[in-house]
């Protein structure tokens, strides 16, 4: 009995690095994250454990979904009936993590493109928040399309900003920005061919939205062109068929913070211009 003991638990530590060396992986409520390369196979069965977060006090069943990816380093946060503010700081942006937890966030990340620095910055092209217009829609090959959110049905859209007519709804939240990666699933080269840094490997960070109507912010660690990424993006069955992507400012602005998976946060004590808080 005692050798048979023995051989299980062998078995079962053989096993668990198996489980956990994949390249998609659900992340469940408080889960620390092992990206594939970081991995060693004689860490001890601690470490391999869930653990809680500690100081949070929440219903699960309302906590998003995280998904980690070991291709370039990417994790994408799924996210449906949520509220979106747009934060604009033209001086002196706070810490994205302050930010975020003054505003009672439950993810923040960085927003569209600025001009100047972080803590001196214009809004490039489009910005009207809640009928509020700060700055009108410009005419940038990067900035192809107008994200446009709406808060009565808690809906993202994208609309060619060459033909988009800004809102004066005051429910409505309007931000220039690209390029389009994807529409309904398909690859959108001449949008990305056309524009700044499409073609080049950067880090990035991407709002995407399906026929179902969620929302996924997608964070990109790895430098990658858009169109390799859009391609892999297409590949996994995350999203629904008809996915809707859209590039958000990359390269060294990206950045994430999440309340209830801290393990994902990413440049989170940058100072930033530009933000988008999810409630």
């Amino acid at each position: 009995m005692y050798l048979l003991g023995l051989v299980l638990v062998f078995t079962l530590y053989s096993i668990i690095p198996v489980l956990i060396i994949k390249d998609e992986s659900l992340l469940g409520f408080g889960q620390n994250t092992y990206w594939e390369q970081d991995l060693d196979i004689t860490q001890s069965k601690l470490e391999f454990e869930p653990s809680l977060i500690k100081g949070e006090n929440f219903n699960i069943a309302e906590v998003h979904t995280v998904y980690n990816l070991n291709r370039y380093k990417m994790t994408i946060v799924e996210l449906s009936g949520k509220d979106l503010e747009y934060f604009y700081f033209k001086q002196n942006p706070p810490k994205i993590s302050d930010l975020a937890m003054r505003n009672n966030c439950e993810v923040a990340i960085n927003a569209s493109y600025f001009s100047g620095t972080k803590l001196s910055a214009t809004h490039v092209g489009l910005l009207s928040i809640w009928g509020r217009q700060h700055v009108p829609i410009g005419s940038e090959n990067q900035l192809t399309h107008a994200a446009v959110f709406y808060k009565q049905s808690k809906t993202v859209r994208f609309f060619d900003a060459n033909s988009y007519k800004s809102s004066v709804q005051n429910d409505v939240i309007e931000f220039q920005t690209g390029p389009l990666v994807l529409d309904d699933g398909e690859v959108q080269k001449s949008f990305v061919n056309n524009s700044v840094n499409g073609t080049t490997r950067h880090k990035r960070l991407l709002l995407a939205t399906d026929e179902t109507n969620r929302i996924f912010i997608i964070v990109v660690r790895e430098k990658v062109n858009l169109i390799e990424l859009a391609n892999y993006l297409r590949s996994l069955n995350v999203f629904g068929k008809e996915l809707d992507v859209i590039n958000l400012d990359g390269g060294k602005s990206v950045a994430l913070w999440d309340r209830y998976y801290p393990e994902v946060n990413y440049n989170s004590n940058d100072r930033l211009p530009l933000v988008i808080c999810v409630k």
